[in-house]
C-alpha cells in the first residue's frame, strides 16, 4: 500500500508527548489498538515526531485535538514547526510517497519547489536502527545539501548514501536540495 492509503492505518489521532493529540483531516479511524494500560504519557517524543512527519508527507491539514493555551512545549515545538509546515504547504502541492520499505523500515519522499525534496526516515520498530536513503535515487547524483526539519540545523553537503540512527518509533524528517 502506497500514498495516503497507507498513513491511514497510523492516523487520524496522534497524542503527543505532552498528552494533545493531533489529527490529519481526511484520514480513517485509527485501526492501532494502544496496548493494555498505555495512555498519551506512554507516547515518546520520537513516536509524536514521526506521527507529526506523516502530515506533510502527505500534504493533510492539522487539526489539534487538544487546549492549546496548556500543551506542553514540546507539543508546541512538533505542531507549530514552521519548516514542517512549510513541507506540508508547499506550492508544488504534491503528495509524498514511499520510497522504499524494509521491513519496519521506510523512506518516504515528497518533491517540493525549487527541485528539493523532503524526506522522511521513520524506524517503526521496538529498537534504534539505522535508515538510510541513497540521495541519487531521490535525483541528487551529485549530492545536495541536507537540512534536519526537526532539530532545525543544517547537516552539511552530501553525496552518495545519507544514513541516519533513529530511535524506536522514530524518523528524521529531512529536507534535501542543491
Amino acid at each position: 500500500m502506497t500514498g495516503p492509503a497507507w498513513l491511514a492505518w497510523l492516523l487520524p489521532a496522534v497524542p503527543l508527548a505532552g498528552g494533545a493529540s493531533l489529527a490529519v483531516a481526511g484520514m480513517r479511524a485509527n485501526r492501532v489498538a494502544p496496548a493494555a494500560g498505555a495512555g498519551t504519557a506512554a507516547v515518546t517524543l520520537a513516536l509524536a515526531c514521526a506521527a507529526a512527519a506523516l502530515r506533510p508527507a502527505g500534504s493533510a491539514p492539522l487539526l489539534a485535538g487538544n487546549d492549546l493555551t496548556k500543551m506542553s512545549e514540546a507539543d508546541r515545538n512538533i505542531l507549530m514547526n514552521k519548516e514542517a509546515i512549510a513541507i506540508d504547504q508547499d506550492s508544488l502541492g504534491k503528495q509524498g510517497d514511499r520510497l522504499y520499505e524494509s521491513g519496519d523500515l521506510d523512506v518516504w519522499t515528497k518533491p517540493l519547489s525549487g527541485g528539493r525534496v523532503a524526506v522522511g526516515l521513520f524506524n517503526r520498530s521496538w529498537s534504534t536502527r539505522d535508515v538510510s536513503v541513497d540521495l541519487s535515487e531521490i535525483g541528487f547524483k551529485g549530492g545536495g545539501s541536507v537540512r534536519d526539519v526537526w532539530k532545525q540545523t543544517d547537516l552539511g553537503r552530501r553525496s552518495g548514501v545519507f544514513t541516519s540512527r533513529i530511535p524506536k518509533h522514530g524518523v528524521t524528517l529531512l529536507v534535501v536540495g542543491k
